[in-house]
């Protein structure tokens, strides 16, 4: 596939990368989505962590009600 093509056409359909911009620009173009994702992510592990220590916690009260 041409690359010309996705350099013009690709930014009329939502893709391409931003040409002449000042470096900062670049920086927070790529940082500030690994640094969301990476927000999410970490709220996620824990949200699931926790959750997991409920569930594995009502499991056990749970095996000891039916045994007995």
């Amino acid at each position: 596939m041409d690359l010309n093509w996705y350099y013009t056409e690709g930014q009329y359909i939502g893709g391409g990368f931003p040409s002449g911009q000042d470096v900062y620009f670049y920086i927070g173009y790529v940082v500030t989505p690994v640094f969301f994702a990476g927000i999410i992510a970490s709220f996620s592990f824990f949200y699931f962590k926790y959750t997991r220590k409920e569930i594995i916690k009502l499991d056990s009260i749970l095996k000891e009600h039916l045994s007995s």
